[in-house]
């Protein structure tokens, strides 16, 4: 299985590349990001996908034009499960959009995956 997660981690994932232990970063954001990438490939991995589910939908519901930008990095559902925990520390959802739009701005658009 660990050829598997480095496979996906490389494809989708910015900062978790399959390691046991978290990185030290100079950034406190990137291995809050690497530990949510890690926690998506171990739900997807365990076919825990429904609140992955639940996740998407509370995200496109609350940012539907974020939700539907096309971008590939990082994938919906981790994008999703990022935003479900940024929003819970905003407050209400509604409230978290426009900063979680700066955060994937900051750290996942214009940064090449050699910076993680």
């Amino acid at each position: 299985m660990d050829g598997r997660i480095r496979e996906i981690a490389a494809t989708c994932c910015r900062f978790y590349k399959g390691e046991a232990e978290c990185p030290v970063y100079d950034d406190p954001v990137k291995e809050l990001l690497w530990k949510f990438e890690r926690h998506w490939i171990e739900l997807g991995l365990s076919g825990q996908t429904d609140i992955l589910q639940d996740y998407v939908g509370e995200y496109v519901k609350s940012d539907p034009s974020g939700a539907s930008s096309g971008e590939d990095i990082p994938p919906i559902s981790l994008k999703a499960l990022i935003f479900h925990h940024f929003a819970k520390s905003s407050g209400k959802p509604a409230d978290a959009v426009e900063p979680f739009r700066r955060l994937l701005a900051r750290y996942y658009r214009n940064t090449p995956s050699s910076l993680s």
